[in-house]
């Protein structure tokens, strides 16, 4: 019986060492807009595939494994604490970003570099509706009211307009990390700020004082 227990606490310290050395980011990537590139992140190292020619990417990409030495020659090291990334990019350079999560942790946008990954194998079409209500329910507008500038927080590439209460658009663009928006030359009063993404739309009041 005493040997029963013991293995029992043996495994239940097994799976509590397993799940503390789990990272969230693990798993297989790739960098939005580079289909031929892919980055697996497993156990605090990042290994870089290449595929190119006319082979199918992703199936050529499920048969890789992390350490495989299918891998380009150098691995770098990366470490993920409160939702921020730090990867050691060789010759004292090193990326280092907070990640804003979408379509349930399948994608990942470094906000200090306007760029996304997107883990292999997710269908982004199943992903638009979900990750635009995110994204557009948790953005803000400050100061507000505001008298020479605002500030949207936000994802990057959510298009906006400013109007008056007639409904005039006066500015127009789309959104930056972090980016002022000058608002100075505005008369006094209430205006409205009308975000859409994928057809669907958000507006917000903003006074200038």
């Amino acid at each position: 019986m005493k040997n029963i227990i013991s293995l029992l606490i043996l495994f239940f310290i097994g799976l509590s060492a397993t799940a503390q050395s789990t990272i969230a980011v693990d798993g297989k990537w790739i960098p939005e807009g580079f289909s031929n590139v892919l980055y697996i992140l497993e156990d605090g190292k990042r290994y870089t595939y290449y595929c190119g020619g006319t082979q199918n990417c992703d199936s050529l990409y499920n048969t890789y494994e992390a350490a495989d030495g299918n891998h380009i020659p150098g691995v770098d090291d990366f470490t993920f604490d409160n939702d921020t990334i730090s990867i050691d990019l060789n010759f004292g350079n090193f990326l280092i970003s907070h990640l804003n999560f979408e379509c349930d942790s399948n994608i990942l946008n470094f906000s200090s570099n306007n760029t996304s990954w997107i883990r292999l194998g997710t269908n982004l079409n199943d992903c638009v509706s979900a990750s635009t209500e995110e994204s557009l329910h948790t953005l803000k507008v400050f100061p507000n009211p505001a008298t020479d500038f605002i500030t949207i927080e936000s994802i990057a590439g959510i298009a906006f307009q400013l109007t008056d209460i007639s409904g005039k658009v006066l500015l127009s663009g789309t959104t930056q990390l972090q980016n002022p928006i000058d608002i100075s030359n505005l008369h006094t009063g209430i205006y409205h700020i009308r975000f859409e993404k994928n057809g669907t739309v958000r507006a917000i009041k903003v006074l200038k004082m």
